[in-house]
């Protein structure tokens, strides 16, 4: 029987798409994101696509935020066919959704006005490390992956297994080896540049004050979950029983929505929009 398999990151997102799916269709951890497209590839592969296989992912700091539809995954990558092979969710991590407002008020027992500055007071105390955390994701960005660095030279194709230069004399391999380690370095240089990655720290400075602390939504958006979890658990006004434990709050959140398992995809039209984006590639109907 064909199924639908869709991967993610950790036991949380596991935990929170099972109870959103209800088992339909069949949620699996992964581990490390960048381990969720070979994951993928390798599944549809061994399985002759006998099953409809997928992955999600967080945004983290490798995307801004979508500037439209903010309530629909966006499209992470597609196979050479053109099939897309996973999903990024909107919000930077899962923690952001159970951040969301109702869940957070059912479960820490404030009111919504309370709980908006409450999470508006954590934000603004890590503004600044978040700017410097999005500046250096950007330079990430451009980075080189380190398998690009080649150990013989770029005009070969990776699948050609049998290949020797003409050349082999000692002067010719070591100006080949210098050149090859210059343009590779050339690009890690350029991505690193201190001056280019402190204008992009002004520039997410700037963002986050102006679309970031732009309310709740604005909040959960553009700050890490974790990061904003961390930072309540520190308030000094807060004397709760989970203060000065992030895992603790994140487990009070996650019950509260155990609880209403049965509005999640009412409260996040994006969990919604998932179960369609799976249906449209062919999956089971969630």
């Amino acid at each position: 029987m064909q199924r639908t398999i869709l991967y993610v990151e950790g036991t949380l997102d596991a935990e929170l798409l099972f109870l959103l799916f209800d088992g339909t269709p069949l949620v699996l951890s992964a581990g490390s994101k960048n381990a969720l497209a070979p994951v993928v590839f390798r599944e549809r592969e061994k399985t002759n696509l006998q099953h409809r296989v997928f992955y999600l992912r967080d945004r983290d700091f490798d995307y801004d935020p979508p500037a439209d539809f903010p309530d629909i995954p966006q499209e992470d990558r597609k196979d050479n066919s053109g099939r897309v092979l996973g999903w990024r969710w909107c919000r930077h991590e899962m923690e952001n959704y159970l951040l969301d407002p109702v869940l957070a008020c059912a479960s820490l027992g404030m009111d919504a006005p309370t709980y908006e500055r409450f999470l508006l007071s954590s934000a603004e105390r890590i503004l600044y490390y978040e700017a410097s955390r999005w500046a250096l994701g950007k330079a990430r960005r451009s980075l080189p992956p380190s398998y690009e660095f080649r150990t013989r030279p770029d005009s070969i194709p990776p699948r050609v297994e049998f290949y020797l230069p003409e050349d082999l004399s000692e002067e010719m391999q070591r100006g080949w080896m210098i050149e090859q380690t210059n343009t590779f370095s050339g690009r890690i240089f350029e991505a690193l540049d201190v001056s280019r990655i402190e204008e992009d720290r002004k520039c997410y400075q700037k963002r986050l004050k102006k679309e970031g602390l732009n309310g709740t939504s604005g909040i959960l958006l553009w700050f890490s979950g974790k990061d904003l979890l961390k930072a309540m658990t520190q308030e000094q006004s807060c004397a709760r029983a989970w203060a000065g434990s992030p895992k603790c709050l994140r487990r009070c959140l996650l019950e509260e929505a155990r609880k209403r398992k049965d509005i999640l995809k009412d409260l996040f039209p994006e969990w919604e929009a998932l179960s369609r984006c799976l249906s449209s590639e062919g999956g089971d109907r969630a």
